[in-house]
């Protein structure tokens, strides 16, 4: 019996390459094909195994056997320690036993910002954390971004290699240009990290691809764009989004997995959780005159006229205390702040830090009585976990992300998203400090769980089990 499969030059995606395989169901046929020419084998070492799979051809074949196969027919698959069809993740698809990754991958990050941009955040910081440790594994990163004002167009940051080109609204298409093309034989798995607008890599790259979601943008829209891109973006969203429906998915939240359930998302999603940097917290008391501390950046989504709003009230209501806010924003939008300043007559109360070296913003942390967060929506609320390790709860509005961070009365209050509330809440941690000791104890021994160590090891895991689900669907994923 003879069976022909066209070897074309280049792989193709996956629908067009299950053509080039005579379809076939049996068992004989399947063996049959890992007899053929190693030369034919090499289309894509992967692709065409993982295409005859998918036409049938494979179902009763385990991924021990293609392995061995592979390897009997050609030793260099053996050495290739890069090839997604060696190494160990094929016959181990739940990882090592201590939980690290047992062999290398090639990953490949698009997102709009790298950490060094100005306008990077905590998407961007999270980011960076688990790649660095991803790269200390053993794995190489590729970090695709935007560039601004005064970058180098490649830089290597502590092992990640980082590459720019584009603007923030170009850097979609720049990142199809670079990758599409060049995809197999240089990346073995992609991470399109989701900030407003995906990639949609998994639509051109051919690799097993996670989106990486933080949040929805939702109402976001309507505080950072004008009413007409506002009202565009509010309609779109949810269709775009729902392309990626079927892409697997990291989340840092149950918020953000229960939105995107609602749009209809079918895939598996991971909650990747989170992780703090522990601080070493200076031995300081409080501030004699209660300060209360807002720390992140200054953009109308962050509602930040709602905290000074609530701290007049807290004012009029006390007599007195102090109000920081620690970060940069436009300066249009902290030119407003400062005239609402005025008006609500805060202006010796109310002091702008600006962007502040690591140790001083946890000083500040640490001071302070609590941080406040009134955010129109966040992925998780970096900065909560982070005041919570330096011994400081957080009062904070009842939004997706946020409600994530706090366990309300037991490591910090969760308010209605109102300024009133929000002053209530002010009130009562300052008069009751029964509570006040026992939510910043709570506090900070929650944060002390958190490690990105765990999160950078979750993170290598799931995209370790992705290439073993993707070559062999009988491989089910770890629970």
């Amino acid at each position: 019996m003879t069976y022909i499969v066209f070897a074309p030059r280049r792989p193709y995606s996956g629908a067009l390459q299950a053509f080039f395989v005579v379809r076939g169901y049996t068992r004989g046929l399947a063996r049959h094909l890992l007899t053929i020419d190693r030369d034919i084998l090499r289309v894509g070492s992967r692709g065409l195994v993982k295409f005859a799979r998918r036409a049938g051809l494979l179902r009763n074949i385990s991924a021990t056997q293609l392995q061995q196969t592979l390897q009997s027919k050609d030793p260099a698959f053996e050495a290739n320690n890069s090839d997604p069809l060696n190494g160990d993740a094929l016959t181990n698809g739940h990882g090592s036993q201590d939980g690290q990754s047992r062999r290398s991958m090639r990953i490949l990050i698009l997102s709009w910002r790298c950490p060094h941009n100005p306008r990077a955040g905590g998407a961007e910081a999270f980011t960076y954390e688990v790649a660095k440790r991803l790269v200390a594994q053993g794995h190489s990163v590729e970090w695709f971004a935007s560039s601004y004002p005064g970058a180098r167009p490649t830089e290597d940051l502590d092992g990640i290699q980082v590459v720019r080109a584009g603007s923030w609204w170009s850097v979609y298409w720049h990142g199809f240009r670079r990758y599409s093309r060049s995809m197999r034989g240089a990346f073995d798995v992609v991470i399109d990290e989701v900030n407003v607008i995906p990639f949609f890599a998994h639509a051109w790259s051919g690799l097993p691809t996670y989106a990486l979601i933080f949040q929805l943008h939702r109402a976001v829209w309507f505080y950072q764009t004008s009413a007409v891109l506002a009202a565009l973006g509010f309609v779109a969203e949810p269709l775009y989004m729902r392309a990626c429906r079927r892409t697997p998915i990291l989340t840092i939240s149950a918020s953000t997995e229960q939105d995107l359930r609602r749009l209809g998302y079918t895939a598996r999603i991971t909650i990747v959780p989170v992780g703090v940097d522990q601080p070493p917290v200076p031995d300081l008391t409080k501030a004699k005159s209660p300060a209360f501390i807002y720390v992140g950046r200054l953009v109308p989504a962050k509602r930040i006229e709602h905290v000074f709003r609530a701290f007049a009230n807290y004012r009029r209501l006390t007599g007195g205390g102090l109000l920081w806010l620690v970060g940069t924003g436009p300066e249009a939008y902290q030119h407003s702040l400062r005239k609402l300043a005025r008006r609500l007559q805060l202006d010796g109360s109310v002091r702008f830090w600006g962007h502040v070296a690591p140790e001083e913003k946890h000083r500040l942390m640490a001071e302070a009585r609590a941080l406040l967060m009134t955010s129109v929506r966040e992925g998780w609320g970096l900065v909560v976990s982070e005041a919570n390790a330096c011994g400081t709860p957080a009062i904070v509005y009842d939004v997706p992300g946020l409600r994530d961070a706090v366990r309300h009365e037991t490591t910090g209050l969760v308010v209605r998203p109102r300024p009133k509330s929000l002053a209530d809440a002010m009130i009562r941690l300052s008069d009751d400090s029964d509570l006040y000791k026992s939510l910043a104890l709570e506090a900070q021994r929650w944060s002390s769980t958190f490690s990105w160590d765990e999160t950078a090891k979750v993170v290598g895991q799931t995209l370790e089990e992705g290439l073993v689900k993707d070559l062999d669907p009988s491989v089910p994923f770890a629970q």
